[in-house]
């Protein structure tokens, strides 16, 4: 039987700033901006919540800022997304 190729994984850091706004911080190597924003677009959008937000990215940094009120589920997504946070 064969077997697809799996899908990278993706490495991300995680810190709480405030109540309910996280930075996430990517320590996987990314090419360029253009691949950043679409990991933006098409993974961590989809693992957002209705009530959730991304309110600034920053190419030079690989961070972006979300306000997340379940941060469980969001956690949750992003293994569905291959999307691993890396712990300390």
């Amino acid at each position: 039987m064969l077997s697809l190729p799996s899908k990278p994984w993706k490495k991300i850091k995680v810190e709480q700033e405030e109540e309910g706004q996280y930075t996430v911080t990517f320590l996987s190597r990314l090419k360029d901006e253009a691949e950043f924003k679409k990991i933006i677009r098409k993974d961590l959008e989809r693992c957002l919540g209705q009530q959730d937000s991304l309110t600034s990215s920053r190419w030079e940094t690989r961070s972006i800022i979300l306000k997340i009120r379940d941060f469980e589920s969001f956690k949750r997504k992003l293994a569905r997304v291959s999307i691993l946070i890396e712990s300390d």
